[in-house]
């Protein structure tokens, strides 16, 4: 039992965030659980134990991030904090690099790269006292790079260099820094961007439209196929918990039959057979979705 050990989790209102702070309250961490709306964060104490405090945290305002580091400070005291999960994170939308604005696209980096980054440097101080750990929530999408899905790739792609740079800076203090790489999960992640991508399907110029239109449009039913074939985000939370818990961590893990088999096809093959192979599952799968509607 990790008796006093304090863990932050940003993003634990929904989905893979809110899956681990429910475990890691199971397993009796002090688990401060960072949500953007107030129904969230009372349907979360709803299911947890007393020990579980959640507060209002959007990761890209530094008066939150503030805030959410002198509720840490009061809630830890002297014994720090041990864990810092970084999973909150969005996709702006699916769409072709082409068509994405330069505002859609620094948004995806800033949310899921810049502001990481930020609250980590924030809590860094509390998890030397611990000589805790960094789990930080990435993606097979930062090594598998599908069409329509570049922003979020590339955000993610980045978020793994930071992973492994924080880890090489930080080892002479003792904390040590995890990336969790999950593959198709079932979360509202699906439904969200599916919102966004709807939207900006209909926004398209009309030669924007004759380039992409057919692809986008397919894409809402893909979409929701990717969904209903993921993982229970309980597959991811106790692999977080494991990255937590055990002597040696390994510097990354895979989670997901999906996300073990994409790793394994990037290693054995070379790039143009995979640019190949995604082209054909795309074309497969837009194929797919039409004959759906």
């Amino acid at each position: 039992m990790p008796n006093n050990y304090h863990v932050l989790i940003t993003g634990a209102g929904k989905g893979i965030g809110r899956a681990t702070a429910l475990h890691l309250d199971r397993l009796g961490y002090h688990v401060i659980a960072g949500v953007r709306q107030a129904a969230d964060a009372d349907s979360l104490r709803s299911e947890a134990s007393d020990r579980l405090t959640t507060l209002i945290f959007d990761i890209t305002q530094p008066a939150d991030i503030a805030a959410a580091l002198d509720h840490a400070r009061a809630k830890c005291g002297q014994e720090g904090l041990y864990g810092l999960v970084n999973n909150a994170g969005l996709v702006v939308a699916a769409a072709p690099l082409e068509e994405m604005s330069a505002d859609q696209f620094r948004y995806q980096i800033e949310v899921n790269l810049i502001a990481q980054v930020t609250v980590t440097q924030a809590f860094l101080p509390l998890l030397r006292q611990t000589k805790g750990r960094v789990i930080n929530i990435t993606s097979i999408g930062s090594r598998l790079y599908m069409p329509f899905n570049g922003a979020y790739s590339a955000s993610k792609a980045g978020f793994e260099a930071v992973t492994d740079t924080l880890r090489r800076e930080l080892l002479r203090w003792g904390v040590d820094v995890i990336s969790v790489l999950p593959g198709t999960i079932k979360t509202n992640i699906w439904e969200m961007t599916r919102q966004r991508t709807a939207t900006m399907t209909e926004n398209l110029s009309d030669e924007a439209r004759a380039r992409y239109g057919r692809e986008m449009e397919s894409l809402d039913r893909g979409l929701m196929i990717f969904e209903q074939a993921g993982a229970n985000p309980q597959v991811v939370a106790e692999k977080i918990a494991h990255a937590l818990m055990v002597s040696h961590p390994r510097a990354h893990y895979l989670v997901g039959y999906d996300a073990r088999l994409f790793a394994l096809l990037l290693r054995v093959f070379p790039p143009r057979v995979i640019d190949q192979l995604l082209t054909f599952v795309f074309a497969v799968g837009q194929r797919s979705a039409e004959a759906g509607r």
